[in-house]
């Protein structure tokens, strides 16, 4: 009635600005827009993990880092591609859906009009998806002008690579999205004369603003909304729910409720039990994927101390984090990174300024430290020797001139220092014949730069075991260049960060 009395209006000559007017305050009181002012009123900390990852593929936070190219150039299995932006998807739908559960979870009691409708959950996200749809719009203009103008990609490679992101957001968006149309009660599930069990508490404990009877019954929090998108997107008047039963009401956002509350905690445990995968190459998903995936999951740990505390979420938080500090404390929730080649079967060292300096500073210790030294340089200088001198001694016979002593220090900076450092090395012991491997007494330096050194050295071992490497070939080069970060992340992600029960053999 009341869409044909405008439509009559507009018809009969309205006036500009009273029909702008009048369109201005249905967009205002819309559900979509009314949600957004809802979480830039209430949901600042959730809101801000979508300005974090905004400004991380726009590269204005770790842009030195590379951290946007996490993200516009995401890689699984050496390829970047529609696969591997498929995953990435995965991972940003899972995000949504999170957020979605969320803000459902913390909101939807003050839109009581969602609990007369079907499928309210549903239609709460299809409203709740101005700010994700938004930085999805963002996500994929950053891609194409990053494939376009960086990467000079063809078109049709571009738009297979957003074609694979939306359809992996489509995807577990559609997944979860069908779960709760086959589960989430509505109202029109329920006997009408069913009245449920009497309920005088929230849905929640430790929440003073949960939704109790007498809240919907004097319509207490609730925010002002005339319309709402359904599925076709198709704008609908909100109807009243005074005449509902306030008991059945509450029951459908107590089974909302619940069944949201049993997906986040299913899809913990899933994500930890994914660590058992952690070494099989096609499991690592590519970095940025991983990322969306910690997030959601800070979003969900966030969610729920908010639900379950209310007022108190902040506290909360705060004795939570003393308490796994302490925990930490034991063995038991204690996980320390061990060192490859150390015994830790033997009791450790005490690790105190005066012990050091009683084992740095001992003559003995120094006397000791000294000879070995002296062992190592002169197994060296024999090892130089010319062919048929095998004794120091008889090395006086050929004069006073001594071999060249090859210190190599590298720096760090990730993949491409390691890079650098082997194309160097290799470069240097093929001139010299494999001499300047030899002539080297000591490698030293950090990061990426010893990982290439490191991987070097094992190449020249290896060949004097007598196995054929490509000691000089490109080969090295393209193995040491292979990502590390998605198998870092996704361990991270799926087993350090929670529960660190996974092992691998070394």
């Amino acid at each position: 009635m009341n869409v044909k009395l405008r439509q009559l209006g507009t018809a009969s000559g309205e006036g500009l600005m009273p029909l702008l007017k009048r369109k201005s305050i249905d967009v205002l009181f819309s559900f979509p827009f009314q949600l957004v002012l809802l979480h830039f009123r209430n949901h600042l900390f959730l809101l801000g993990t979508w300005v974090l990852l905004a400004l991380s593929v726009n590269g204005a936070i770790g842009g030195k880092f590379g951290i946007r190219y996490l993200f516009l150039a995401p890689e699984y299995l050496g390829e970047v591609g529609p696969l591997s932006f498929f995953l990435v998807g995965i991972g940003f739908g899972a995000l949504v859906m999170s957020w979605n559960l969320t803000t459902y979870l913390l909101n939807a009691y003050r839109f009581s009009f969602l609990a007369c409708l079907a499928r309210p959950f549903t239609k709460f996200t299809l409203n709740n998806s101005v700010i994700p749809l938004a930085f999805l719009v963002f996500y994929c203009v950053k891609v194409v002008q990053f494939c376009s103008f960086y990467e000079y990609k063809p078109a049709g490679e571009v738009t297979l690579n957003i074609l694979g992101l939306v359809a992996g957001v489509v995807t577990i968006v559609g997944l979860i999205a069908g779960y709760f149309h086959l589960t989430n009660k509505d109202i029109f599930s329920y006997n009408n004369g069913e009245q449920g069990r009497a309920m005088s508490k929230g849905i929640a404990p430790g929440r003073s603003d949960t939704p109790i009877l007498e809240d919907i019954k004097l319509n207490r929090n609730q925010w002002r909304v005339e319309t709402y998108l359904t599925e076709t997107l198709r704008p609908r008047l909100v109807r009243s729910v005074a005449h509902y039963d306030e008991k059945l009401l509450l029951k459908v956002f107590r089974q909302n409720h619940m069944n949201a509350l049993a997906v986040q905690l299913l899809t913990l445990i899933v994500l930890v039990l994914l660590g058992a995968l952690m070494e099989s190459p096609a499991a690592r998903i590519p970095t940025g994927a991983s990322i969306f995936l910690l997030t959601s999951v800070v979003v969900a740990i966030v969610g729920a101390l908010a639900y379950w505390f209310g007022r108190w979420s902040a506290t909360a938080a705060i004795v939570l984090l003393l308490l796994i500090n302490y925990l930490t404390r034991f063995d038991l929730f204690h996980h320390s990174n061990k060192a490859y080649g150390l015994d830790y079967t033997t009791k450790p060292a005490v690790y105190h300024p005066d012990t050091l300096e009683s084992v740095l500073f001992d003559p003995l210790s120094m006397k000791a430290d000294k000879a070995q030294t002296i062992e190592i340089l002169e197994n060296w200088k024999r090892k130089l020797l010319p062919v048929g001198i095998d004794t120091l001694a008889a090395q006086k016979d050929i004069g006073p001139e001594k071999p060249k002593l090859v210190l190599f220090c590298v720096s760090g900076g990730g993949l491409k220092s390691a890079i650098w450092t082997m194309r160097v090395l290799q470069t240097a012991d093929s001139l010299t014949g494999g001499q300047f491997s030899e002539h080297t007494v000591l490698i030293s330096g950090a990061s990426g730069g010893m990982l290439g050194a490191t991987y070097y050295r094992e190449l020249v071992h290896k060949e004097k075991q007598g196995v054929q490497v490509p000691r000089y070939g490109l080969e090295p080069i393209y193995d040491i260049s292979k990502d590390l970060l998605n198998p870092v992340s996704f361990t991270i992600v799926t087993n350090d960060l929670f529960l660190p029960w996974a092992t691998f053999e070394h």
